[in-house]
């Protein structure tokens, strides 16, 4: 097992440095294999129009698209977007389904001021018919390059089909076949070694906001690989619901721990911390009964949502009960029937389904604990919580005692089971404890963090360094 303890610049920073531990820094036989990596990313930081509405959230650039139409005869129509950092388009797609308010002539413009615009490329005579007969949907091959950089582009529109209308559905812009509505994501798709015969896959990539300030991960479980489906990670094989890891885009300090069989990252995000796991938990079971125990688990539920209370309870700084590391896991609601209630910890079962797993909700009090379902022991479910080990503090001779992280199923669903420990991870009172705090026992040494931003005594986790 390896250890990685250092400082990150940003979310983006701390993606590539993990990339780099696990493919690259750990030994040869932990090594974990890369079988995707899209290295670029960019930020959207500005959408324009010259009539109609646009805003960040709602834009016919955005990836949930949301359409745009110009104002009547208000010739010529332009719409575009500035990104954080200069890219070169290479091709477009754009899609307009009203008849007749369809372009009929489009310059591809870019700026490096956003006031000054030179035109790469123009396209002009389209009819209704060029749209209608492919489904309203057209593909633009633009002459961009990686010497043709720019931050701001747009589209200068002289014309539509019909001459005053225009209403534009979705724009996709592309750089090298990569891509740019909104944000071009980092992404890898990895492969772990496991115990030397298995294939562990997972797959990691970063999403954010510029306008709702927050900067996470999500990390997706799959049981396979498939390289055409690497532009969405929920179409891969076997895939999990995603967790989330609640970052920013400033210094982070973080500690990675990894073997061939899973790797965490720990990352302090001000005074609150965040962690991340991927990989197979260490199950009761053999290797024919459980052969494939994976475990994603993270620090932010990744509801579904827009505005400004979704962006909230996305940012690092969340202190919803959907806002708690995967060892203690949290959701956004106290549903357990449903294999698609959304928590930050899932877990595969041997009948090949993903279950999630919490201990508590969101709800209109703090801590709303979900009993008789599937939860992580010592701190679920809530009976055994009050009743025990919120009691615990040191030995009598001020000694730590660490509990491992049990996940088990207390309800009938799918039916009551002790499934395995989560690797490397401990329950450990926060009794005379502080964060970062590190306690060694057997010759091991554990980092003590709390539950992002929970101080309680009965919210603390031990981490082996090893």
């Amino acid at each position: 097992m390896t250890v990685e303890i250092g400082t990150a610049n940003s979310a983006f920073d701390l993606f590539d440095k993990l990339r780099t531990f696990l493919t690259v820094t750990l030994p040869i036989n932990e090594r974990w294999q890369e079988l995707y990596h899209n290295p670029d990313y960019t930020l959207l930081v500005g959408v324009f129009a010259s009539s109609g509405t646009v805003t960040l959230a709602f834009n016919p650039f955005n990836a949930a698209a949301s359409s745009w139409s110009g104002t009547t005869n208000a010739k010529p129509w332009q719409i575009g977007v500035e990104f954080d950092r200069p890219v070169h388009l290479t091709s477009a797609n754009i899609t307009a389904l009203t008849s007749n308010a369809q372009p009929a002539a489009i310059d591809f413009q870019y700026s490096d001021d956003g006031l000054n615009w030179t035109t790469q490329d123009s396209f002009s005579g389209m009819t209704n018919l060029d749209w209608t007969s492919q489904s309203g949907i057209k593909a633009f091959t633009l002459s961009g390059n990686n010497l043709n950089k720019h931050k701001f582009w747009r589209l200068n529109i002289s014309n539509s089909t019909g001459g005053s209308s225009l209403t534009l559905n979705r724009i996709i812009l592309y750089q090298d076949g990569f891509p740019l509505n909104v944000q071009l994501r980092k992404r890898l798709s990895l492969k772990g070694p496991g115990g030397g015969s298995d294939e562990i896959f997972v797959n990691l990539e970063t999403d954010y906001s510029v306008s709702g300030d927050w900067y996470n991960w999500r990390l997706y479980g799959a049981t396979g690989f498939i390289l055409g489906n690497t532009l969405d990670f929920a179409t891969q094989p076997g895939t999990s619901l995603p967790v989330g890891l609640s970052l920013w885009n400033s210094s982070i300090p973080y500690w990675f721990i990894a073997n061939g069989r899973r790797f965490m990252v720990i990352a302090k995000i001000n005074t609150t911390y965040h962690a991340l796991y991927g990989g197979f938990i260490l199950p009761y079971a053999t290797p024919s009964q459980y052969p494939y125990p994976l475990m994603i688990g993270g620090s932010n539920a990744m509801k579904p949502g827009s505005g400004s209370a979704f962006d909230t309870s996305q940012r690092w700084s969340s202190n919803d009960d959907s806002c708690r590391n995967f060892y203690d896991p949290g959701g956004i609601s106290s549903d357990m029937t449903s294999l698609t209630s959304v928590t930050t910890n899932y877990l595969r079962f041997s009948d090949g389904s993903w279950y999630p797993f919490k201990n508590w909700y969101t709800s209109s009090v703090a801590e709303a604990a979900v009993t008789f379902g599937r939860n992580v022991w010592p701190w679920g479910p809530s009976s055994d919580h009050a009743t025990a080990y919120k009691n615990i503090v040191t030995t009598i001779d001020n000694q730590y005692v660490l509990f491992p992280c049990i996940m088990h199923v207390d309800g009938a669903n799918p039916s009551p089971n002790i499934l395995g420990e989560i690797q490397g991870v401990f329950a450990v009172t926060g009794f005379g404890n502080a964060a970062e705090n590190t306690t060694t026992i057997n010759g091991i040494n554990y980092l003590i963090i709390p539950n992002v931003f929970r101080t309680a005594k009965e919210r603390w986790a031990a981490i082996a360094l090893e």
